[in-house]
């Protein structure tokens, strides 16, 4: 059986009220980051390059 994702918008303040959303979306940002920094010193067009999505698990 698939676990289904809710997708339904989430406002910002109910994010901020819960400690567990908010430290996803840290950790995420932070992983962002940093696979950003990488793929911009490999790139020569880094200045036109931003990393936006990636999947985990794939």
């Amino acid at each position: 059986m698939l676990n289904m994702r809710d997708h339904r918008p989430q406002t910002t303040a109910s994010l901020l009220d819960d400690e567990t959303a908010l430290g996803n979306i840290q950790q995420r940002a932070i992983a962002l980051h940093q696979l950003n920094s990488k793929v911009q010193a490999c790139l020569q067009c880094a200045q036109a390059c931003r990393v936006s999505n990636y999947r985990q698990g794939c």
